[in-house]
């Protein structure tokens, strides 16, 4: 994820290994470092956590801007993020 808004210039990068992800943050900013800078989760709530992020930016779109909800790009993203039924 990058968070490149004026103000925050970071991103969160996210390696599976195994049954667990580890979330690194980095800063674009000389004026904050995160800290910790690494988090360890278990993968499963990793993912609820990224399906909640999922979930919250499309209701807000919804609301915010509904002609964009019912655009071919937006749902199209949204289908490609749907969980996997494997």
């Amino acid at each position: 994820l990058d968070f490149y808004e004026q103000g925050i210039e970071r991103y969160i990068t996210g390696t599976r290994e195994g049954g667990i992800v580890r979330l690194e943050c980095a800063s674009m900013s000389l004026r904050w470092s995160a800290d910790p800078a690494v988090e360890v989760v278990p993968a499963d709530q990793a993912s609820a956590m990224f399906r909640e992020l999922r979930d919250r930016y499309v209701t807000s779109v919804q609301r915010a801007c509904p002609r964009l909800a019912v655009a071919a790009a937006f749902k199209d993203w949204l289908a490609s993020t749907a969980p996997s039924s494997a």
